[in-house]
Protein backbone atom coordinates (compact mmCIF):
# COMPACT_ATOMS: atom_id res chain seq x y z
CA UNK A 1 0.00 0.00 0.00
CA UNK A 2 1.55 3.33 -1.05
CA UNK A 3 1.35 6.36 1.19
CA UNK A 4 0.00 8.34 -1.77
CA UNK A 5 -2.97 5.98 -2.03
CA UNK A 6 -3.66 6.22 1.70
CA UNK A 7 -3.56 10.00 1.59
CA UNK A 8 -5.94 9.98 -1.37
CA UNK A 9 -8.34 7.79 0.61
CA UNK A 10 -8.13 10.13 3.61
CA UNK A 11 -8.82 13.14 1.38
CA UNK A 12 -11.80 11.38 -0.20
CA UNK A 13 -13.37 10.39 3.13
CA UNK A 14 -12.66 13.80 4.68
CA UNK A 15 -14.37 15.55 1.79
CA UNK A 16 -17.31 13.16 2.05
CA UNK A 17 -17.76 13.81 5.76
CA UNK A 18 -17.89 17.56 5.12
CA UNK A 19 -21.04 17.07 3.05
CA UNK A 20 -22.96 16.21 6.22
CA UNK A 21 -24.30 18.85 8.57
CA UNK A 22 -22.86 18.91 11.09
CA UNK A 23 -19.86 16.95 9.79
CA UNK A 24 -18.70 14.14 12.09
CA UNK A 25 -15.08 13.89 13.15
CA UNK A 26 -12.89 11.26 11.55
CA UNK A 27 -10.96 8.74 13.62
CA UNK A 28 -8.68 6.45 11.63
CA UNK A 29 -8.22 3.02 13.16
CA UNK A 30 -4.59 2.07 12.51
CA UNK A 31 -4.64 -1.50 13.82
CA UNK A 32 -3.18 -2.86 10.57
CA UNK A 33 -1.18 0.21 9.56
CA UNK A 34 2.59 0.37 9.62
CA UNK A 35 4.43 3.30 11.16
CA UNK A 36 4.93 4.83 7.69
CA UNK A 37 1.25 4.38 6.85
CA UNK A 38 0.24 5.95 10.14
CA UNK A 39 2.61 8.82 9.41
CA UNK A 40 0.93 9.33 6.03
CA UNK A 41 -2.48 9.43 7.71
CA UNK A 42 -1.35 12.06 10.20
CA UNK A 43 0.37 14.07 7.48
CA UNK A 44 -3.00 14.14 5.69
CA UNK A 45 -4.47 16.11 8.58
CA UNK A 46 -6.14 13.37 10.61
CA UNK A 47 -6.12 14.35 14.29
CA UNK A 48 -7.79 11.32 15.87
CA UNK A 49 -5.96 7.98 15.79
CA UNK A 50 -7.48 4.80 17.19
CA UNK A 51 -5.44 1.81 18.29
CA UNK A 52 -6.57 -1.60 19.54
CA UNK A 53 -3.32 -2.59 21.16
CA UNK A 54 -1.25 -0.67 23.68
CA UNK A 55 2.12 -1.88 22.37
CA UNK A 56 1.29 -0.81 18.81
CA UNK A 57 0.32 2.66 19.97
CA UNK A 58 3.51 2.95 22.02
CA UNK A 59 5.72 1.93 19.09
CA UNK A 60 4.03 4.35 16.73
CA UNK A 61 4.24 7.26 19.15
CA UNK A 62 7.94 6.57 19.62
CA UNK A 63 8.77 6.50 15.92
CA UNK A 64 6.44 8.99 14.27
CA UNK A 65 8.26 12.11 13.16
CA UNK A 66 5.17 14.29 13.63
CA UNK A 67 4.71 15.90 17.02
CA UNK A 68 2.20 13.42 18.42
CA UNK A 69 1.05 15.97 21.00
CA UNK A 70 -1.15 17.39 18.24
CA UNK A 71 -2.87 14.00 17.86
CA UNK A 72 -5.65 12.67 20.05
CA UNK A 73 -4.93 8.99 20.68
CA UNK A 74 -7.94 6.77 21.32
CA UNK A 75 -7.90 3.29 22.83
CA UNK A 76 -10.59 1.44 20.86
CA UNK A 77 -9.75 -2.16 21.72
CA UNK A 78 -10.56 -4.12 24.85
CA UNK A 79 -8.54 -2.84 27.82
CA UNK A 80 -7.25 -5.59 30.09
CA UNK A 81 -7.03 -4.74 33.77
CA UNK A 82 -3.31 -5.54 33.95
CA UNK A 83 -2.58 -2.98 31.22
CA UNK A 84 -4.44 -0.04 32.70
CA UNK A 85 -1.32 1.74 33.97
CA UNK A 86 0.30 1.66 30.54
CA UNK A 87 -2.90 2.73 28.80
CA UNK A 88 -3.42 5.86 30.87
CA UNK A 89 0.10 7.03 30.03
CA UNK A 90 -0.32 6.47 26.29
CA UNK A 91 -3.90 7.37 25.38
CA UNK A 92 -5.89 10.58 25.64
CA UNK A 93 -9.27 8.85 25.48
CA UNK A 94 -10.30 5.33 26.45
CA UNK A 95 -13.29 4.57 24.20
CA UNK A 96 -13.67 0.99 25.32
CA UNK A 97 -14.83 1.35 28.94
CA UNK A 98 -17.08 -1.68 28.96
CA UNK A 99 -17.79 -2.56 32.60
CA UNK A 100 -18.19 -1.16 36.11
CA UNK A 101 -15.19 -3.24 37.16
CA UNK A 102 -13.00 -1.52 34.57
CA UNK A 103 -14.29 1.90 35.60
CA UNK A 104 -13.35 1.23 39.23
CA UNK A 105 -9.89 -0.13 38.41
CA UNK A 106 -9.20 2.68 35.99
CA UNK A 107 -10.28 5.29 38.53
CA UNK A 108 -8.08 3.73 41.24
CA UNK A 109 -5.01 3.67 38.97
CA UNK A 110 -5.58 7.29 37.95
CA UNK A 111 -6.03 8.33 41.57
CA UNK A 112 -2.70 6.77 42.52
CA UNK A 113 -0.97 8.68 39.73
CA UNK A 114 -2.95 11.84 40.45
CA UNK A 115 -4.12 11.84 36.84
CA UNK A 116 -7.42 12.17 35.05
CA UNK A 117 -8.53 10.89 31.66
CA UNK A 118 -11.45 11.17 29.27
CA UNK A 119 -13.44 8.09 28.37
CA UNK A 120 -16.45 6.77 26.48
CA UNK A 121 -18.87 4.13 27.72
CA UNK A 122 -18.89 1.19 25.32
CA UNK A 123 -22.45 0.13 24.57
CA UNK A 124 -23.30 -3.30 23.24
CA UNK A 125 -26.41 -1.87 21.63
CA UNK A 126 -27.52 -5.16 20.04
CA UNK A 127 -26.88 -7.31 23.13
CA UNK A 128 -24.46 -9.42 21.11
CA UNK A 129 -23.11 -12.22 23.36
CA UNK A 130 -19.84 -12.11 21.42
CA UNK A 131 -19.19 -8.44 22.28
CA UNK A 132 -18.52 -6.71 25.58
CA UNK A 133 -20.01 -3.47 26.79
CA UNK A 134 -22.89 -2.03 28.74
CA UNK A 135 -26.42 -2.77 27.64
CA UNK A 136 -28.86 -0.03 26.66
CA UNK A 137 -30.66 -0.68 29.95
CA UNK A 138 -27.43 -0.43 31.98
CA UNK A 139 -26.80 3.07 30.65
CA UNK A 140 -30.40 4.24 30.98
CA UNK A 141 -30.68 3.09 34.58
CA UNK A 142 -27.20 3.78 35.91
CA UNK A 143 -25.66 6.62 33.88
CA UNK A 144 -25.43 8.89 36.93
CA UNK A 145 -23.18 6.38 38.70
CA UNK A 146 -21.24 5.47 35.55
CA UNK A 147 -20.43 9.13 34.90
CA UNK A 148 -19.60 9.83 38.55
CA UNK A 149 -16.00 8.62 38.92
CA UNK A 150 -13.85 11.59 39.93
CA UNK A 151 -10.78 10.80 37.82
CA UNK A 152 -12.65 9.83 34.64
CA UNK A 153 -14.55 12.36 32.58
CA UNK A 154 -17.08 10.46 30.50
CA UNK A 155 -17.20 12.41 27.24
CA UNK A 156 -19.14 10.06 25.05
CA UNK A 157 -20.72 6.77 24.12
CA UNK A 158 -18.98 4.26 21.85
CA UNK A 159 -21.33 1.92 20.02
CA UNK A 160 -20.58 -1.64 18.92
CA UNK A 161 -23.08 -3.60 16.83
CA UNK A 162 -23.42 -7.29 15.98
CA UNK A 163 -21.40 -8.43 12.97
CA UNK A 164 -24.17 -10.37 11.30
CA UNK A 165 -27.09 -8.02 10.99
CA UNK A 166 -28.67 -6.33 8.01
CA UNK A 167 -28.16 -2.67 7.26
CA UNK A 168 -31.80 -2.05 8.18
CA UNK A 169 -31.25 -3.72 11.55
CA UNK A 170 -28.07 -1.72 11.97
CA UNK A 171 -29.91 1.52 11.23
CA UNK A 172 -32.46 0.65 13.91
CA UNK A 173 -29.67 0.04 16.43
CA UNK A 174 -27.95 3.32 15.49
CA UNK A 175 -31.23 5.17 15.97
CA UNK A 176 -31.64 3.53 19.37
CA UNK A 177 -28.06 4.47 20.31
CA UNK A 178 -28.59 8.09 19.29
CA UNK A 179 -31.69 8.30 21.50
CA UNK A 180 -29.64 6.88 24.37
CA UNK A 181 -26.88 9.41 23.71
CA UNK A 182 -29.29 12.36 23.77
CA UNK A 183 -30.96 11.08 26.93
CA UNK A 184 -27.66 10.84 28.80
CA UNK A 185 -26.44 14.13 27.36
CA UNK A 186 -29.48 15.89 28.82
CA UNK A 187 -28.14 15.34 32.33
CA UNK A 188 -24.39 15.21 31.58
CA UNK A 189 -23.51 18.22 29.44
CA UNK A 190 -19.86 17.16 29.21
CA UNK A 191 -20.90 14.27 26.96
CA UNK A 192 -20.42 15.50 23.41
CA UNK A 193 -19.44 12.45 21.36
CA UNK A 194 -21.36 9.55 19.85
CA UNK A 195 -18.65 7.29 18.43
CA UNK A 196 -20.63 5.17 16.00
CA UNK A 197 -20.03 3.71 12.56
CA UNK A 198 -17.12 1.90 10.92
CA UNK A 199 -15.92 1.21 7.40
CA UNK A 200 -18.93 -0.84 6.36
CA UNK A 201 -21.69 1.29 7.87
CA UNK A 202 -20.41 4.80 8.64
CA UNK A 203 -22.79 6.53 6.22
CA UNK A 204 -25.85 5.04 7.92
CA UNK A 205 -24.35 5.86 11.33
CA UNK A 206 -23.89 9.51 10.35
CA UNK A 207 -27.46 9.70 9.08
CA UNK A 208 -28.58 8.48 12.51
CA UNK A 209 -26.55 11.02 14.47
CA UNK A 210 -22.94 9.82 14.83
CA UNK A 211 -20.50 12.60 15.73
CA UNK A 212 -17.33 10.51 15.29
CA UNK A 213 -16.75 7.61 12.90
CA UNK A 214 -14.04 4.97 13.36
CA UNK A 215 -12.75 4.07 9.91
CA UNK A 216 -9.91 1.67 9.23
CA UNK A 217 -10.20 -1.00 6.59
CA UNK A 218 -11.32 1.15 3.65
CA UNK A 219 -8.38 3.51 4.16
CA UNK A 220 -6.06 0.71 3.13
CA UNK A 221 -7.98 -0.90 0.23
Amino acid sequence: MTTHHIQSQVAHITAELKTYSPPPRLLVATKYASIDETQAIIDSGVQHIGENRIQDALEKKRHLSTNTNTIEWHMIGHLQSNKINKAIDIFDIIESIDSVSLLKKLNTALDKKQQTISGYLQVNIGNDPDKSGFSHTDIMMHHHELCGFKNITIRGIMVVTPLNCTMLERRHLFKKAHHLFKTVQDTHSEIDTLSMGMSNDYKVAIEEGSTLVRIGRIMFK
